[in-house]
């Protein structure tokens, strides 16, 4: 992708899981700020793969220059909530039936993650091209690593 990375985790040639960053909000006051998704098929669940993604999603959006990351959880979803919150996020607040799920309104609890100290004047966040490639295949050696 162009602003935002687009990780995913292959394991014999099938996708076991991925993660990507995505913009927050269209208005350009909101340019520092990523939404995260994260999915792990079942077949994968307790491989540490959502954390590898995330360990490797979090640094590049660090190196971009990206100030504040945000990950919706449909309500109710313990196991979500616990990762986040073992990532270091807090949760800002739920949006009542926001979501349409499964047949049903559901409400959506938001959690943020601060990456960077606040900048009084930010520069503007690096395209994901604009990272060195040796310092971006590191970053994603690192969190392979991690995958049991």
């Amino acid at each position: 992708m162009e602003r935002f990375p687009w990780l995913v985790c292959e394991i014999d040639g099938k996708v076991a899981g991925y993660a990507y960053a995505s913009q927050h909000r269209e208005r350009a006051a909101y340019q520092w700020s990523a939404d995260l998704s994260i999915y792990v098929d079942k077949k994968y669940h307790r491989k540490h793969i959502a954390t590898a993604l995330y360990t490797a999603l979090i640094e590049l959006l660090k190196l971009q220059g990206y100030y504040s990351t945000f990950a919706g959880t449909t309500v109710p979803n313990p196991n979500s909530e616990e990762f986040h919150t073992a990532f270091g996020f807090q949760m800002v607040g739920v949006f009542e039936k926001v979501g349409y799920k499964h047949g049903k309104w559901r409400d959506v609890k938001w959690f943020k993650l601060s990456l960077l100290d606040y900048a009084e004047t930010p520069k503007l966040p690096l395209k994901i091209q604009d990272i060195d490639s040796k310092i971006f295949e590191g970053i994603v050696e690192k969190a392979a690593k991690i995958i049991k």
